[in-house]
């Protein structure tokens, strides 16, 4: 079926996700194995079962962050962006400085770099212990106007932090 069909069906009731004998596992654990699954457009779909039992992993499957192992998870008519991808207009860049040190640069937008360093360093800090990498955030104002931030890896700041 061609995308544009897709997104037609899609339009006049047809089914806006379609999985088709999915299946995904983590490492030798089979935890989502053979589901099929329709959502019409407006239907309101429950996930619902004990901890363990694979809802996050649906949920992560469907939204885009996980791919099947076995089977197809067709999303129909427009593509939406996931929560991982930034809006448009707000680009985000992850610069590997020293992959033997654990070394990058996060460039963010000017009006998020608040939001990405946190209050006192909280965000910033928490990423570095998470991931084992020393983390220097800047704004993309300072990198784009060549700022003292643009070129000094290394330097610890109050935007930076390591493990």
């Amino acid at each position: 079926m061609s995308a544009a069909s897709e997104a037609s069906e899609a339009k006049d009731g047809g089914p806006v996700l379609s999985l088709r004998g999915v299946g995904f596992d983590y490492g030798a654990l089979a935890v989502i194995d053979g589901l099929d699954l329709e959502v019409a457009r407006g239907e309101l779909v429950v996930c619902v079962g004990p901890s363990g039992c694979g809802k996050s992993t649906l949920l992560a499957l469907l939204g885009g962050h996980l791919q099947p192992t076995r089977g197809t998870a067709q999303p129909r008519g427009p593509r939406r962006p996931s929560v991982s991808e930034p809006p448009p207009g707000h680009s985000r860049t992850i610069e590997v400085i020293d992959l033997a040190a654990k070394t990058a640069r996060v460039i963010v937008p000017d009006f998020q770099l608040s939001l990405a360093i946190g209050r006192e360093g909280q965000n910033a800090r928490l990423a570095a212990r998470l991931t084992g990498w020393r983390i220097d955030i800047r704004p993309d104002t300072e990198v784009v106007a060549g700022g003292p931030g643009a070129t000094v890896p290394g330097q610890p700041d109050a935007a930076s932090a390591g493990t």
